[in-house]
């Protein structure tokens, strides 16, 4: 896919019959390698030969264009060049001078109808920093670069800020108003997984709690023992499971757009999986403050709050970092990367298609995805409950 950027390049891009494409970030981009040459040149000026030498070099300047051609008529005489100018001035030439007399040669040309593969043959062959490209009767009709055979990232309406949920199905991201990827059926299946970990973490623990001579210890001492064993169980089997690696794509995926990165598999891989607006962190928080005031380290509670308090402000983001690193998330595989993409491209066109969208409070909370998980958490621990399961 590309896009055409000024009328000159719409206008040859239509004579030979390259149609504009609107932008669809699910398509992957069409390499300029691929493309003629009459879509990827860049117009210049036509410089006449009675043009100074001060005029060929702010011509230049404004082109960024290391040579322009030079006519008279529906004749190119030849082209003045950045070559041309750093002799003429080493020469000790007046800069009102005429170009005339410093012309070089037009050299070979490239037809509009050459693929950009073929430009690339030529410049490399005659380690050239430019061509002309010249229409059937010779007449110049842009000048072509290296640099105008890389791919031109594709502008799209980029939103400030991606929320999102990973789910067993795929990336669920949202921007309050448009979403994109895993469907609500899929975001309470995440609330199921969690709710099956945890019960299958706390018939584990249970089991290794008689193992142990806990009966020796005070009963809140032993609370806490077995609520660690609970909650460890609870993070390996956390990050053993596919879900924490489609986390880590949900993450990498919302740096990507959040920074303006392309939506590709290089880039989405290079993002960092730890995010600091990541729920790990909220429940990294209130673990935190929770564990602390509710222990009986001291019998004072205004100190035990206390110390919750300076403990859950200091310690939240760090620790959640290393939650999110050591246990929510894990390098994900490129399929799972996949998932992320695409759940980004399919937002990303939503987002385009009204980028500034008021949506009522209650979608707004519903976008979240919270209540969706929350529905399958209860969900499971309703069937739990019937089929006799302590939970």
């Amino acid at each position: 896919m590309y896009v055409v950027t000024d009328g000159y390049n719409r206008a040859v891009a239509s004579h030979f019959g390259v149609k504009k494409k609107v932008f669809d970030p699910r398509e992957e981009s069409q390499h300029p390698l691929s493309l003629p040459v009459g879509v990827l040149l860049r117009p210049v000026p036509l410089l006449a030969p009675t043009d100074t030498l001060e005029q060929a070099a702010a011509r230049i300047r404004e082109t960024g264009c290391p040579l322009l051609p030079v006519v008279h008529g529906q004749e190119t005489l030849g082209t003045i060049s950045e070559v041309a100018l750093r002799s003429a001035l080493a020469a000790g030439a007046d800069p009102s001078e005429s170009i005339e007399e410093h012309l070089g040669p037009v050299g070979e040309t490239l037809p509009p109808d050459a693929s950009g593969a073929e430009a690339l043959r030529r410049l490399e062959s005659g380690e050239r920093a430019a061509m002309l490209v010249v229409d059937a009767g010779g007449k110049p009709l842009g000048v072509l670069q290296p640099s105008d055979l890389y791919p031109k990232r594709v502008w799209s309406p980029r939103p400030p800020m991606v929320g999102g949920m990973a789910t067993p199905f795929g990336v669920y991201l949202t921007t309050g108003g448009a979403r994109g990827g895993a469907s609500d059926l899929a975001l309470m299946t995440t609330g199921m997984a969690l709710m099956t970990l945890m019960q299958i973490a706390n018939l584990a623990s249970g089991g290794l709690a008689r193992w142990l001579p806990l009966e020796r210890l005070e009963p809140s001492w032993a609370l806490s023992i077995q609520g660690v064993i609970l909650m460890g169980l609870f993070m390996l089997l956390m990050r053993s499971v596919p879900l924490s690696g489609i986390h880590a794509a949900e993450h990498q995926v919302v740096h990507a757009i959040e920074r303006g990165e392309p939506l590709t598999l290089g880039a989405v891989r290079r993002m960092p999986r730890v995010h600091p607006r990541c729920g790990t962190n909220l429940a990294v928080a209130m673990s935190l403050f929770l564990g602390i005031s509710g222990s009986n380290w001291t019998p004072h509670e205004e100190l035990r709050l206390m110390a919750a308090v300076l403990a859950t402000l200091f310690l939240w983001r760090p620790l959640g970092s290393l939650v999110q690193t050591w246990v929510t998330t894990r390098p994900p595989s490129e399929k799972q990367l996949r998932m992320g993409i695409q759940a980004g491209k399919e937002l990303l066109i939503h987002y385009g298609l009204n980028p500034n969208p008021n949506p009522p409070f209650y979608r707004r909370i519903w976008a979240m995805g919270l209540l969706q998980v929350l529905a399958g958490a209860f969900l499971m621990a309703g069937l739990f409950t019937l089929m006799g399961l302590q939970i």
